[in-house]
């Protein structure tokens, strides 16, 4: 703009010369004019606002590693720089403190997903603002919810279930050890979050797991313990006896179960009517020193 010092009026000018028709003291300087009068004003080169030249580009990278975004403008006088930064989509943006040159360099973080970043270059005619670029971090994945051992009794269904983050989004697997951990085989068509059947006794003991999967990373959940409960099972039942009275007499029984049944030894003076608990017979062995007819039995 060309303004007299003494004059309010003014007027853009664009490169090129222009006669001074007269020049007070205090402008001598300022328009390289004689003291006395007249002179020309040469316009070198024209205030210009600020006009992109270069926009930065959205990026994709890992957690971790740096990132780096570029812009540049044109303008006169060289315009100043300010990167902004959105975590809302776009709708608002804030000043990055310090980013201030043509190119922002950060390291990318998880939280940092999905933010827009801006440059905005500013003279003393104006400011112009670039595109957003978007930052998409990806991340290895992280395991959120571990499954928890479980005691199932034997036909009953039984839900594990496991939870991961990670960007991109990771897949599942569910995998079962039957050998204590030493090795884990995948589970056919198990690949949700949550890993439902049918318990059965050879289940009993297995461990199972889930493995997180996605294109930076491989994460596996602790192992969690099937315990299969089965109802007690006589495997031998007492064989009766006859002995003289006075001399000892031993009968015997055994069963099976999950948890390891207890056993209590009953009997009968009835004939089979009634029984009672025999004191302290707990073992699958019971001697006795034979007195009377007694029916004994062992509890189902």
């Amino acid at each position: 703009m060309f303004k007299s010092n003494r004059s309010t009026a003014s007027t853009a000018l664009t490169v090129g010369s222009y006669a001074i028709r007269y020049a007070f003291a205090g402008d001598v300087i300022g328009f390289n004019a004689a003291a006395n009068g007249a002179g020309t004003l040469r316009v070198i080169s024209a205030l210009v606002a600020p006009s992109i030249t270069s926009t930065p580009s959205s990026q994709t990278v890992i957690a971790g590693n740096n990132v780096t975004f570029t812009a540049a403008a044109n303008g006169n006088p060289t315009p100043t720089v300010q990167w902004q930064v959105s975590t809302n989509g776009g709708t608002s943006y804030s000043n990055i403190s310090g980013a201030t040159g043509t190119t922002l360099t950060l390291t990318a973080a998880a939280t940092q997903n999905g933010a827009r970043y801006r440059a905005v270059f500013t003279n003393s005619v104006g400011s112009a603002t670039t595109s957003a670029a978007t930052l998409t971090v990806q991340s290895a994945p992280t395991i959120s919810t571990q499954p928890v051992s479980q005691a199932i009794r034997l036909g009953n269904n039984v839900t594990f279930t496991a939870a991961a983050a990670g960007n991109p989004t990771p897949t599942v697997q569910w995998q079962v050890s039957a050998n204590g951990g030493l090795t884990f085989t995948n589970i056919s068509g198990a690949i949700s979050n949550t890993y439902q059947f049918t318990t059965s006794s050879s289940q009993n003991g297995n461990l199972y797991r889930a493995v997180y999967t996605n294109s930076v990373g491989t994460v596996a959940t602790t192992a969690a313990t099937l315990t299969v409960q089965v109802a007690p099972s006589v495997t031998t039942n007492p064989v009766s006896q006859t002995v003289v009275a006075g001399t000892n007499v031993t009968f015997t029984a055994g069963a099976s179960g999950n948890p390891p049944p207890t056993v209590q030894w009953q009997v009968s003076t009835n004939g089979g009517t009634s029984y009672s608990n025999i004191s302290g017979a707990t073992n699958t062995t019971l001697i006795q020193a034979a007195i009377s007819t007694a029916l004994v039995s062992l509890p189902n």
